[in-house]
């Protein structure tokens, strides 16, 4: 199983950081939504994959992050984040 190691209290949303499960994952994220003062819409999710987006003014760019499980069905990657600027 891959390292799934990281700062529980500023955890990562990057590409190819990794989570122990689909749980963590979603913990990770709303952590890091309320340390960097953003709310996220989301737009799939299902056992296997999350994707969530962001497309709010206040920041002026528009993002969205797609993460899935690895082929041991439990671990999770941010597989892509996209930015775009307005």
């Amino acid at each position: 199983m891959p390292d799934a190691d990281y700062d529980m209290k500023d955890p990562p949303m990057a590409v190819d950081s990794l989570y122990s499960n689909m749980n963590a994952f979603k913990l990770a994220l709303a952590t890091h939504a309320v340390k960097h003062e953003f709310h996220y819409n989301i737009e799939a999710s299902d056992t296997g994959r999350y994707r969530v987006y962001y497309s709010g003014k206040e920041f002026g760019c528009r993002w969205r992050i797609h993460a899935s499980t690895l082929k041991d069905e439990v671990t999770i990657k941010v597989n892509c984040f996209f930015l775009s600027m307005y």
